[in-house]
C-alpha cells in the first residue's frame, strides 16, 4: 500500500538519519556487567552521553550487547535486531491478558478476527504490488508495499502491542524474514511475514489513493471500506475501554532482566 499522494513518503515514515543504525545501550542507562562488549563505528556525533574515542577522525562508541541481540543481528542484521529488541520492550511493558478488562479482552479479540477478514477481503489487488518502484531505500528495496517502509516503532505504538497482547499475541512468537532489512522489520520481499491478525490495526486500515481507486472500482470495494471502518472504530473503542493506562516506559524491569541489564528508577 502506498501513501496518500506524496511520492513515495509515508504517513509513519522516519527520516533514515532517525533510524538506528547501531546495536548499543547508552552506559548511563545500564548497570551490570553484559554478556559482550566491543567497539563500533558510530556514524554522526555521540548521543546521550555514550563513550566515544576518536581514532583517525573515527568516533567509536563501547557498545553493551546481550547474546540474544548479537545472535539476532548476525541472523537478521543489526537494524531488524534492534527493532526486534525495541518491540520486545514494549510488548513486555504492556500488562498480560489476564490483567485486561472483559471489555478489553472481547475487543481484542474482535480486532483479531476483523484482521483476518479485512486481508482476505482485499483479495487480488494490484496497487501495492510495484508502489515502491524508484523509491529510495527503505521504501524501495523492494517493488511492492511502499507503505511498510515505514520504522517498526512508528506502526508497533504502544496502544496497538496492548491490544495485540490482549488478543494473545507473542513478541517471541512473530515470524521474522531473513531478507535484507526494508523498514518494518516484518517486511519481507513478498509482503509482511505476519498473520493478519497479528499486524497493527493500522497497517490493515491504511489505504493508500491508488489502492484506494482500485478498490473503488471493484463490486467488493464497498464491503472492504466498511471492513476497514469497522476496524477503525473497534480500535477506537479499545483504546476508551475503561482500564490502567498503556504504559510508555521502553525500560521495563522483566525486559531488562531477561538481558542482564538493571534500569529505570533508581537503577
Amino acid at each position: 500500500m502506498g501513501g496518500r499522494g506524496i511520492g513515495c513518503a509515508h504517513p509513519h515514515a522516519l527520516p533514515l538519519s532517525r533510524q538506528p543504525t547501531l546495536l548499543r545501550v547508552e552506559h548511563s542507562a545500564v548497570r551490570g556487567p553484559p554478556y559482550l562488549f566491543g567497539l563500533a563505528h558510530l556514524q554522526g556525533p555521540p548521543e546521550n552521553g555514550a563513550r566515544t574515542w576518536g581514532v583517525a577522525g573515527l568516533s567509536l562508541v563501547l557498545v553493551f550487547i546481550s547474546l540474544r541481540q548479537l545472535l539476532e543481528a548476525r541472523r537478521y542484521g543489526v537494524r531488524r535486531a534492534v527493532d526486534l529488541a525495541q518491540l520486545r520492550v514494549r510488548f513486555a511493558g504492556q500488562p498480560g491478558g489476564g490483567q485486561a478488562t472483559v471489555a478489553e479482552r472481547e475487543l481484542a479479540i474482535r480486532l483479531r478476527d476483523l484482521k483476518t477478514s479485512l486481508a482476505a477481503a482485499f483479495g487480488d489487488v494490484t496497487a501495492c504490488a510495484a508502489c515502491a518502484r524508484n523509491c529510495p531505500p527503505p521504501a524501495g528495496r523492494w517493488t511492492g508495499g511502499r507503505c511498510c517502509g515505514t520504522a517498526t516503532s512508528a506502526v508497533f505504538t504502544t496502544e496497538e502491542v496492548r491490544a495485540l497482547k490482549f488478543g494473545g499475541a507473542r513478541a517471541g512468537g512473530l515470524p521474522v524474514p531473513s531478507s535484507v532489512f526494508a523498514g518494518c522489520a516484518f517486511r519481507g520481499p513478498t509482503g509482511c511475514s505476519l498473520e493478519p491478525a497479528d499486524r497493527p490495526s493500522a497497517c490493515l486500515v491504511f489505504a493508500c489513493d491508488d489502492l484506494r481507486a482500485e478498490l473503488d472500482a471493484k463490486p467488493e470495494g464497498s464491503a472492504v471500506h466498511q471492513l476497514r471502518r469497522d476496524l477503525s472504530s473497534t480500535f477506537d473503542r479499545f483504546l476508551s475501554a475503561p482500564s490502567e493506562p498503556p504504559r510508555h516506559d521502553l525500560c521495563c524491569q522483566a525486559e531488562a532482566a531477561s538481558l542482564g541489564w538493571r534500569c529505570g528508577p533508581g537503577a
